[in-house]
């Protein structure tokens, strides 16, 4: 299959790809390539898809998300697969299991993307695929980095790779994620007059010319008199 084979035509680890290389790495194991369109050389391995897919499947009619597909699966898994009594070994899987040999697994996540670093917005939200995520407004115009787990969720952390805050990963565009409580205690400021504004001068009152009424006597006269 594609997401672990490259080259089927390749030998040796060239045959696979660099992600599922790095997930082995990750998890201290060799993968061992077998010959292409050989059935044989897999055992029993597909028969396992065949019975989750007639077993597993029709048992869910409907999920709220991949926590709740995982935990149906967990559920599952637990009480009726590992504990039936296996058509090939005739024994019961979970007893079986105790009896492997095998390495314990690497409890760190496996990091399939690499960090993401989107700077806080001043109304506190990051752009991540054309939607908007909101932060804890302390990291305002700061710089953090996100992870898409390409599990339905994103998680957010600082640049010193402590974690802050997950979102569920939204689908389309021009959508925004915004949790309530990464604006508590955010105090509103009041909009400020500006320093210098500016001042109101009252307009002065024209200059009256103060006259001795002999004057206004002296023009009507010179109405008066004919000419």
């Amino acid at each position: 299959m594609r997401t672990v084979v490259s080259d089927i035509k390749a030998h040796g680890l060239e045959r696979f790809n660099k992600t599922f290389l790095d997930f082995a790495k990750h998890q201290r194991f060799r993968p061992v390539p077998t010959r292409p369109y050989h059935p044989e050389s897999k055992g029993k391995v597909e028969n396992g898809i065949k019975y989750v897919r007639r077993n597993f499947w029709p048992r869910v009619s409907e999920i709220t998300g991949i926590d709740d597909l995982n935990a149906k699966v967990k559920h599952w898994t637990h009480y009726t697969a590992n504990a039936r009594v296996h058509g090939t070994t005739k024994q019961i899987p979970a007893r079986l299991l105790n009896e492997e040999p095998l390495m314990p697994h690497n409890p760190n996540d496996f990091r399939l993307t690499e960090d993401v670093k989107r700077k806080v917005s001043s109304d506190c939200f990051i752009s991540y695929l054309s939607n908007r995520y909101s932060v804890p407004h302390r990291y305002a115009h700061r710089v953090v980095c996100l992870r898409d787990r390409l599990n339905g969720s994103i998680d957010i952390y600082t640049l010193d790779n402590i974690f802050i805050c997950s979102h569920v990963k939204l689908n389309g565009k021009h959508h925004i994620s915004k949790n309530k409580e990464h604006f508590e205690g955010l105090s509103t400021r009041e909009r400020t007059v500006a320093a210098k504004a500016p001042k109101l001068v009252p307009t002065k009152d024209s200059k009256v010319h103060i006259r001795p009424l002999t004057v206004y006597d002296d023009m009507i006269d010179a109405e008066v008199k004919p000419s």
